[in-house]
């Protein structure tokens, strides 16, 4: 069997592999793309594929959906705030700035004030400061429609830092308009919540790690442990006006 490729789902049983071009099939050995109950899921496998796929009694993404993850990068997504997209010939990136407590915009020369974060609920006070940022340039996928996407945080409680959120956060997708000067905010999506147990998978907030974020027909999806009362591997994709996320 060629474990370098995807694999296909046969009545429960993982068959003959698929190899996939692109650098897809660079990751398949130690990270492979697999499919739990019609859910996407991404899951650290040891190098033994067989062992694992055994050990686990989970099999791959079937192989008709593999053309659609080909030259994705297979990884959880780490938020760079000095990383700037270009679009329409300017240089954008989002950054949060500790002194002022805000969320700014630096598009060329300006400094466009998106947000302003109330002192109790800095997130710096629980290290969810590292996540803030414009997405990486390959999940920028509304550039066509004037439109970048960038993660935002807050602390969940502005108390003391005790009972169970004491030390928790609250992560916001958002979907900025930039086809006028004054950039406008189309909508913003929570995406992982102490407060209302949302989890995506993979997520390590200290580490500047939001979480497993993909591309799905040129749409922004998402893998979560845990939304509210659904728990498992949910994989959930961004509506197409940006206001609510379809759950597949």
């Amino acid at each position: 069997m060629n474990h370098q490729g995807c694999l296909a789902l046969v009545s429960g049983s993982a068959s003959e592999a698929i190899p996939p071009s692109g650098p897809l099939s660079n990751h398949c050995a130690t990270r492979t793309i697999l499919s739990l109950h019609g859910y996407l899921m991404i899951h650290r496998l040891a190098r033994s594929l067989p062992i694992a796929i055994a050990m686990m009694n989970i099999v791959a993404i079937p192989a008709a959906e593999c053309g659609n993850l080909h030259g994705q990068q297979i990884e959880p997504i780490a938020i760079d705030p000095q990383e700037a997209i270009a679009h329409g010939g300017t240089a954008y990136s989002v950054r949060y700035e500790p002194r002022t407590r805000t969320i700014a915009l630096l598009n060329g020369r300006k400094r466009i004030v998106l947000s302003s974060v109330v002192r109790n609920f800095d997130p710096t006070i629980v290290g969810a400061e590292r996540v803030i940022g414009l997405l990486p340039e390959h999940l920028q996928l509304y550039r066509n429609a004037n439109v970048l996407v960038y993660v935002s945080a807050i602390r969940t409680s502005g108390g003391d830092g005790g009972g169970y959120c004491g030390g928790g956060s609250e992560t916001f997708l958002n979907f900025l308009d930039v086809s006028n000067p004054k950039p406008t905010q189309k909508a913003s999506l929570l995406i992982a919540s102490c407060e209302h147990s949302i989890e995506l998978y993979d997520q390590d907030l200290p580490k500047g790690i939001l979480g497993l974020l993909l591309n799905i027909n040129g749409r922004l999806a998402m893998q979560f442990l845990s939304y509210g009362d659904r728990e498992g591997s949910l994989t959930a994709v961004v509506s197409v006006d940006f206001r609510t996320l379809e759950f597949q």
